[in-house]
């Protein structure tokens, strides 16, 4: 089973498929009736941002351990993989304070924008 980094130790490869379910619960019940779903998956969608920059700011240090499955030597830091091939790898740190504050912003906004449907709802 392939693996990557996580904040809390090893997470599977499943653990990209919530991302992405997340994304897609999101867009789901973007067009129903169903505020307290839409903002749980949109919550759920940007608290990812949290762990993945993390890693990210990471990159050039390679400090934080990497656990993975099989050969040590044919895995590798993902994030100093991307930014290097991408020229971006001394922008790191800034690039993942960007991804942070994008989750934060978009946990609040989220949990603002919750508060006033039901607000609006109970008048």
């Amino acid at each position: 089973m392939a693996g990557f980094a996580h904040p809390r130790g090893f997470a599977p490869l499943w653990v990209y498929f919530f991302g992405w379910f997340a994304l897609a619960s999101f867009e789901s019940f973007c067009s129903s009736n169903a505020s307290s779903v839409f903002a749980f998956a949109a919550f759920f969608f940007f608290e990812n941002f949290l762990y993945i920059s993390v890693y990210m700011a990471d990159a050039r240090a390679q400090v934080l351990p990497l656990v993975t499955v099989g050969d040590p030597e044919m895995g590798g830091h993902d994030w100093f993989q991307i930014f290097a091939q991408l020229g971006l790898l001394r922008q790191d740190r800034a690039i993942a304070a960007v991804v942070n504050a994008v989750g934060w912003l978009g946990m609040l906004a989220t949990m603002g924008w919750l508060a006033i449907r039901y607000q609006r709802s109970a008048n």
